[in-house]
């Protein structure tokens, strides 16, 4: 099955497990704001979070960022560079409840996010700066 997203400039993609059934009435911003005042994750686990986006969808290439799974996405990635790269972290279960999915969800989510990134959350300072400088900084 593939679906259509207007962000997507009309390019089909896959159904991923990281599709939500139906629209969250959240936005991206709100929900990036509940992420920055609840879940205490460095500046850097951001940075890293939007890498590990970047390199799932150019690894993937019928992966495609939408409307029905940038949320789930956002909350995967987030969760999994303040595991990787802060010294304290929250939970999977306190994770669930600010992303607003059930922990056994966000399980499940986790593991498929980690396979599609072999297992991979390394990042080499050179990508890790070139970001930093982009989003933090900007060009």
């Amino acid at each position: 099955m593939c679906i259509r997203d207007r962000y997507s400039g009309g390019v089909e993609s896959k159904l991923t497990t990281f599709n939500a059934r139906k629209l969250p009435k959240i936005g991206i911003h709100d929900y990036l704001l509940r992420f920055l005042v609840s879940a205490d994750c460095s500046v850097e686990s951001y940075i890293l979070a939007l890498i590990y986006i970047d390199r799932l969808t150019t690894s993937h290439e019928t992966f495609l960022v939408s409307s029905m799974n940038v949320h789930r996405l956002l909350l995967v990635s987030i969760m999994s560079a303040a595991k990787f790269f802060d010294d304290k972290f929250y939970s999977n279960e306190m994770f669930s409840r600010i992303g607003g999915i059930s922990n056994k969800e966000l399980n499940f989510l986790e593991l498929e996010f980690l396979s599609l990134m072999k297992f991979n959350l390394h990042v080499t300072t050179e990508v890790f700066l070139n970001y930093y400088t982009r989003v933090v900084i900007g060009d």
